[in-house]
Formats: structure tokens, C-alpha cells, sequence
């Protein structure tokens, strides 16, 4: 039975648990840009993401377990009923830069800069997280705040 992706999100964050949410994808597909020429593609199976729901009011935060070089989360806006669900990404960690989160029922897209000195240098990631598989709540743990 396919999973509704925005739906178990929304379902999720509606009940304020004390615990996370980990999503797991059949294949993630990681596109590098740079100065809108494609540097890599890089494709993995089983990829992770994690949803902390916030302790009170707030905006939940995702953990980017499937990562190129360090793990990270940022903060998003509480997902609506509208369709596809869009966010700006916020509080990523330097270098990371300009954040983007789009969710519809079985895909997750994530886009943002790795920033350098030089603006030339910046490098556009779009992550594209593909037909979630698993979804499970699991014990919530320390989660840095961005």
C-alpha cells in the first residue's frame, strides 16, 4: 500500500509525540550544480530523513541523515493541506545557504547552496528523496538546534 507522505508528516506533527519521526526512502537522487552546469549525480538506496515535531508551538525541524559530507537539520514551516506542500528551509548551518523544501505524497525535494568565498565557487544540491517505504516513530534524541 503506497504511503501518503505529506499526510503521515502532517498526521505526525498534529499529535506533538515526544518522539521523532524517520522516514525511509527506496533511492535518494543528489544533483551538484555549479553555475547551472551538473557536476555529479549521486543515487543511494534506503536513504533516511528524521522529523523532530517541536516541543511546543514552533516550526518541526528535519535531520538530514543521507549526507555528502556532514549531517545537518534545519527548521520548516508546519506543512498545510495545500499541494504539493512548500517551505523555505531555515536555521541550515553554514556553509549551507538558501534552503528549499517541497513535499508531495511520495516524494521529498530538498534544495540548497553550499556557499564559498568566491560566489563562482557556490554549489547548488538538490536532494530528491523518492517513494517513502518505511515510516517509524522512534525514540526522540538530543537534536542540535540550528
Amino acid at each position: 500500500m503506497p504511503i501518503d507522505l505529506l499526510g503521515e508528516i502532517q498526521h505526525f506533527l498534529d499529535q506533538r509525540p515526544n518522539s521523532s519521526l524517520e522516514i525511509t526512502f527506496a533511492y535518494l537522487d543528489i544533483h551538484l550544480f555549479n553555475e547551472h552546469k551538473l557536476l555529479n549525480r549521486i543515487v543511494r538506496e534506503n536513504a533516511k530523513l528524521r522529523i523532530h515535531a517541536p516541543p511546543s508551538p514552533g516550526m518541526p525541524q528535519m535531520e538530514v541523515l543521507d549526507h555528502l559530507v556532514f549531517q545537518f537539520s534545519f527548521r520548516f514551516g508546519l506543512p498545510t493541506s495545500q499541494f504539493p506542500f512548500e517551505s523555505n528551509a531555515l536555521g541550515m548551518p553554514r556553509p549551507l545557504a538558501r534552503g528549499f523544501l517541497q513535499i508531495n505524497t511520495d516524494e521529498l525535494d530538498l534544495q540548497f547552496t553550499i556557499e564559498a568565498p568566491d560566489p563562482d565557487l557556490h554549489i547548488l544540491v538538490q536532494h530528491c528523496y523518492v517513494n517513502p517505504i518505511h515510516i517509524k516513530q522512534v525514540e526522540r534524541q538530543g537534536v542540535a538546534q540550528p
